[in-house]
């Protein structure tokens, strides 16, 4: 149903940067990267503060091995607001680079944070 709800949320208020970017994260857990990039820029374009759609952002374009966009979008995510998850996600995407060393640096930093509470952020598995 949040499917439904989320697609018609957008379809009577496109410019709901909150929908579209709870829609992208449906997308990218159903594999359609590209459509839920799409959702994650339109967030971005809509609200270019909101700092969650670009750690979707980051992790879409991670799960689709575009490692160097997916940097410069946690990166983005980062200057907005440090948290755990997206430095979390940094560490992963560096260490897909081959960065290793760097990849732990920024692990061990992420882990000095305190883990939130719920999200909806999708993990990396």
């Amino acid at each position: 149903n949040a499917f439904n709800d989320l697609t018609r949320a957008v379809e009577l208020d496109p410019n709901n940067a909150e929908a579209h970017d709870d829609l992208g994260v449906l997308y990218a857990q159903r594999g359609e990267l590209n459509r839920a990039l799409q959702h994650f820029a339109t967030t971005i374009r809509l609200d270019p503060i909101y700092q969650k759609a670009h750690h979707n952002m980051a992790l879409a374009l991670t799960l689709g091995g575009k490692w160097d966009h997916a940097l410069a979008a946690v990166n983005e995510a980062l200057q907005l607001q440090n948290t755990r998850e997206s430095l979390m996600l940094k560490s992963v995407i560096l260490e897909r680079m081959g960065r290793s060393e760097e990849a732990q640096w920024i692990k061990d930093e992420a882990e000095q944070i305190a883990q939130g509470g719920w999200t909806e952020r999708a993990s990396v598995r």
